[in-house]
């Protein structure tokens, strides 16, 4: 399922519309282009043809109609009619094999504005199981009707984005993401694309999500389910709106998120803990269905740690991702305590940019708990990485990298608190609070003290009684003072 241009419409003798009329679907029932031929409804379209029409308007209803996205713009009768073309035709032959591809035909924006592009979408023309690329190898993970859909959904949604939004020069990994998302999304029972978290869970340091290829979008789709949960489709949509405007598709993303009221990299180190709890770790996930049924993740290293101290180093990709599980010795018995982290680089200026920088790391376990470390449960030993600046999950407990107060605006009535972010500090460390007027005259002094909040190690302002405006609230905790400036509304 490819973005590409310079390709020359299919010339196939049959053609019909979809029962709404936006699309017309291209076919033959000869030659090496033939749809299976059967016919069960007896209406002189084979059934693959229809159940290709009526995904395509289902799509459509699922994407534009209930999502909102803009639909994408009619041809101006370039495949015969001014209808949306899609044509099926056999895919095996294509590169090295693929479900579809869209296809920009036409630049249709103005010069000095985002470019898009009126499209047409090529299908697979049966999506059998027997498909072998040039090379040899399988095609589909899905076959037959359930493939055609999950395909229709993936291609409509990347003719939307060229031809409604903008077709960007620069870093496709989240075409390819939203478009994968978008077969989860249109169709939650169908699972063809767990076969990119497969890959992604057995090689997590092969695509950091800060890498701007088109092929690592396929395997962080699920991050469109994390999207989702913070900001309903209006998020993920209001990315695509910005990179309308010309925004880059990274610092679309990290904006979109900004306006939401949470950083991108706090909801990416927040939900890194997916990747962790899959296979025999699995819970009851709403970010990667079925993860039970996925592989556990791939340890970089697997070890025993050695007292007093066992490090490991090396450098890490913006986003990337790296896994590793160690044993020390019980507090209680002879029974070593096992102990898995996550840890990742969420270099946001160096993801928006598609810079290749990489920032060194050190993981640590240690004997005692001393500084920053994380009291490993069970045992006398603890775990950190540095810098700070990375975020970490280690078997159910989580620390992120500081980011500004949330949520922002807090607003009265509906959100309980105010979070405050304590770098350096650690769960239960003591904490003053202090909020002025912008005027700088104090309205209150609270004492409190240092938790995790669910993956933030974070202090907690309840802003009661607080009238609506702008406020100053500075932090005292662990040797340091910061100051944040927080909006109630």
């Amino acid at each position: 399922m490819h973005l590409q241009g310079n390709i020359p419409r299919p010339v196939l003798p049959l053609s019909t519309p979809s029962r709404s009329g936006f699309f017309l679907v291209h076919y033959a029932v000869s030659g090496p282009d033939a749809v299976p031929t059967i016919d069960s409804d007896g209406n002189g379209v084979p059934d693959l043809v229809d159940a290709t029409c009526s995904a395509l308007d289902s799509a459509y209803r699922n994407e534009v109609n209930e999502q909102g996205y803009l639909p994408p713009p009619r041809d101006g009768k370039r495949g015969g009619t001014d209808q949306y073309d899609v044509y099926l035709r056999d895919m095996s032959s294509v590169d090295e094999g693929m479900y579809g591809r869209t296809v920009p035909d036409t630049l249709i924006s103005s010069s000095g504005q985002p470019e898009r592009y009126l499209s047409f979408i090529e299908m697979d023309n049966n999506f059998d199981s027997t498909d072998r690329s040039p090379s040899g190898q399988p095609i589909f993970s899905t076959y037959g009707t359930d493939a055609a859909l999950v395909t229709c959904a993936h291609e409509l949604h990347h003719a939307i984005q060229i031809g409604s939004y903008a077709l960007s020069k620069v870093q496709p990994m989240l075409y390819e993401l939203a478009s994968t998302w978008m077969e989860y999304r249109v169709y939650p029972s169908l699972h063809d694309n767990e076969q990119y978290i497969n890959v992604l869970l057995t090689l997590p340091e092969a695509y950091p999500f800060g890498d701007a290829r088109a092929a690592t979008g396929y395997h962080w789709w699920w991050i469109g389910n994390v999207l989702q949960q913070q900001g309903g489709d209006a998020l993920m949509r209001n990315v695509w709106e910005r990179i309308a405007t010309g925004s880059r598709p990274f610092a679309a993303l990290v904006d979109a998120c900004d306006a939401q009221g949470r950083a991108f990299a706090d909801l990416f180190c927040t939900n890194m803990s997916a990747l962790y709890q899959t296979g025999q770790r699995a819970t009851s996930s709403t970010v990667i269905p079925r993860a039970a049924l996925l592989p556990s993740i791939s340890f970089r290293v697997d070890e025993g740690a050695i007292p007093p101290a066992t490090t490991t180093g090396g450098t890490l990709r913006a986003f990337e991702v790296r896994a590793f599980r160690y044993t020390v010795p019980s507090a209680t018995n002879d029974k070593p305590v096992v102990v898995g982290a996550v840890i990742a680089n969420p270099d946001v200026r160096a993801m928006v940019e598609s810079e290749p920088t990489t920032q060194p790391y050190v993981l640590r376990l240690a004997s005692t708990n001393s500084g920053n470390a994380m009291p490993i449960p069970g045992s006398t030993w603890s775990i950190s990485v540095s810098p700070l600046t990375n975020c970490m999950y280690v078997d159910g407990l989580q620390t992120s990298p500081p980011v500004g107060p949330y949520p922002q605006p807090f607003l009265t009535g509906t959100d309980d608190a105010v979070y405050l972010p304590v770098p350096n500090a650690t769960q239960g460390d003591p904490a003053m609070i202090r909020v002025y007027r912008t005027d700088l005259v104090g309205i209150a002094e609270i004492s409190t003290t240092v938790i995790i909040d669910g993956a933030r190690i974070a202090v907690a302002w309840h802003p009661n009684g607080v009238r609506p405006g702008v406020y100053i609230v500075e932090v005292e905790c662990a040797q340091q003072q910061q100051s944040f400036k927080v909006v109630i509304k």
